[in-house]
Parts: structure tokens; C-alpha cells; sequence
């Protein structure tokens, strides 16, 4: 799941070389019962898990700069992302037997 994260920044903003997470300014920490939790803004924050960042991690392309309140997080942008057409194409036999388009 984390290299996803991490991938998928790069692969939409680009690396900064020999930078980590650790100097940006998108990183926010939060303070939890047992633990920090570290965020990025840029990919976006949330109370689940699923968003926890590691400040070790290799630096996006836009690195050191804060990111402004208009920008949508990533996340939220992936989310809405139209997904590819899944319907059968013409002709394609169904694994449960016959066409798919019921001959």
C-alpha cells in the first residue's frame, strides 16, 4: 500500500532527488494517544490509516513548497478518476458459458 502512495505522487508531480518527506512543508504531523501520524496535504488527509505518510520516504517533484489551499489533494482526484470500461466486447464468450451478449 505504500509504495503505491508514494508512487503515485511521483508518478504526478515527479521526484525531487536527494530530498526525503521529512523537509517538506506538505508534511503535517498529528499527535495521537500512543503515537505521531505524519500526512501529507498534498496526497490528503484523513483519520484512517490508509493516509499515513513516512518521512523517510523519497520526495515528490514539488518539494519544499507549500501546497496551496485550491489544490485538490491527489487522493480526492484518484477517487473521481473514471475507471476503464469493463463491458464485454462484441463477441466475447462469458466464463459461465455462451456470448456475453446471451446467444
Amino acid at each position: 500500500m505504500a509504495d503505491r502512495k508514494i508512487a503515485a505522487m511521483h508518478k504526478e508531480y515527479g521526484k525531487a532527488y536527494g530530498y526525503k518527506c521529512e523537509g517538506c512543508p506538505s508534511l503535517v504531523c498529528h499527535q495521537g494517544h500512543t503515537r505521531r501520524y505524519y500526512k501529507c496535504k498534498a496526497y490528503g488527509d484523513s483519520m484512517s490509516d490508509a493516509t499515513d505518510w513516512a518521512r523517510s520516504w523519497p520526495a515528490y517533484g514539488l518539494y519544499g513548497q507549500p501546497v496551496d489551499k485550491w489544490r485538490t489533494p491527489l487522493l480526492e482526484r484518484l477517487k473521481h478518476a473514471k475507471r476503464p470500461n469493463n463491458e464485454p466486447i462484441e463477441g466475447q464468450i462469458s466464463m459461465f458459458g455462451g456470448n456475453e451478449d446471451g446467444n
